[in-house]
């Protein structure tokens, strides 16, 4: 049966609307309405299934997945019952170039959307069921925050590279305890250091560092920052900012210590899966990937969830010319495939099989970024029979890929 098909464009704010004809290219109705609004919601509800009955038919909601706009009238449409898919906003983008004119309207754009769902584009889409759909936003959120952890280290340490060059040298590790302590107590640039009282800076270096260093170390350190290369100017504004910067940092390393451990490892001892026996398998990897797969019975084999998370060989032929299939396709979820990049890096530490894997792809030819994508590939069809069966790591699995 042909469906009477409402194309949804989403925005912060509004709701781009258009209901297209079940069997003519033809426009029934198309208007705006506001986002996150549940009385308009429902009267288009109301209106969309009104045609259809008129028309002999039902209604099938078409939203375009765009940001995170989408996901509060997806979920409200489907508590409704509602038949409801998607389309992604490249989609869009793409049949958008096809058009003789370039204007571009939230109308026009739902009007695409029910042109994608008549060319048997769009997609059946489901939230995940619970934990996975938690442990999904958390490992998420996780990954946010150690993305800006990272960028408050690198600030931090492009501060003292510009005031105190000489410091990282003089202490063994750059991010050492000893050094964010100094951060703390604002006594990292050399012109403070070396007005500092020699008791003063001894006690705080000997409680940092546990005893190692001791009054000797001290002098040294204000010896060196009489002499340092580095800026003489803003010493009040350098001191603060790194202060400031060095408490985020040790926030966020509490927060994320936490983070795993009283919220994702909880929510992921809920689903059955023995992703232990994988060693160099951490939890926040294994978390991530149930969360970003989903239920293993939406896909028909390993391959089909290899496709999903975009690590699948992407093929370009033209004419007599063929593709190596040396790119991946970048389709699907980017969180589990920057998940299982880098879980490929730690199992490749732990793992004899995937370690012989890395060197015989690398004897071929293969550049380290190429090889560890492949061992990525590897993992997500591995874990996903892992998953599927609830069994636990087999080393045969990597000799047969």
């Amino acid at each position: 049966m042909n469906k009477l098909v409402v194309g949804i464009d989403p925005h912060k704010d509004s709701l781009g609307i258009c209901i297209t004809h079940p069997d003519k290219d033809e426009v029934i109705s198309s208007f705006s309405i506001n986002n996150y609004s549940r009385v308009e919601t429902k009267h288009l509800i109301g209106q969309a299934y009104k045609f259809a009955y008129e028309l002999g038919t039902r209604p099938v909601f078409v939203i375009e997945s765009t940001n995170v706009f989408w996901r509060p009238v997806f979920s409200f449409l489907k508590r409704f019952g509602a038949e409801v898919e998607t389309v992604n906003s490249y989609q869009t983008k793409n049949l958008r170039k096809t058009l003789m004119r370039k204007t571009k309207t939230d109308t026009i754009d739902a009007k695409l959307i029910c042109d994608l769902y008549k060319q048997g584009k769009a997609h059946k889409t489901t939230f995940p069921p619970e934990p996975l759909f938690s442990l999904r936003e958390l490992t998420r959120l996780y990954k946010f925050l150690v993305d800006i952890k990272a960028m408050t280290l690198n600030r931090i340490q492009g501060y003292i590279l510009q005031i105190f060059p000489e410091l990282e040298t003089i202490l063994s590790k750059s991010c050492s305890h000893t050094l964010f302590s100094l951060c703390a107590e604002e006594l990292v640039h050399p012109q403070i250091v070396s007005r500092t009282r020699i008791d003063k800076l001894t006690n705080l270096l000997s409680s940092a560092s546990h005893g190692r260093l001791s009054r000797n170390f001290a002098t040294i350190l204000k010896s060196v920052a009489k002499t340092s290369f580095g800026l003489r100017e803003g010493r009040i504004g350098f001191s603060f900012a790194i202060k400031a910067l060095t408490l985020l940092y040790r926030q966020l390393e509490n927060l994320l210590f936490n983070l795993e451990k009283e919220r994702i490892e909880p929510l992921l001892s809920e689903v059955p899966q023995k992703f232990y026996s994988l060693k160099g398998l951490g939890t926040i990897s294994a978390a991530s990937y149930v969360s970003e797969l989903g239920p293993p019975q939406r896909f028909n084999n390993a391959n089909d969830a290899l496709a999903w998370f975009g690590l699948d060989p992407s093929i370009a032929q033209s004419g007599r010319t063929k593709g190596t299939g040396r790119r991946i396709s970048k389709s699907g979820t980017k969180y589990g495939r920057e998940t299982m990049y880098l879980a490929a890096g730690s199992c490749l530490m732990h793992n004899s099989e995937l370690k012989a894997r890395y060197r015989q792809l690398k004897a071929k030819g293969r550049k380290p970024r190429e090889a560890k994508t492949i061992l990525a590939a590897d993992l997500v069809k591995i874990l996903y029979a892992m998953y599927r069966d609830n069994s636990e790591y087999n080393p045969n699995r990597i000799k047969s890929n």
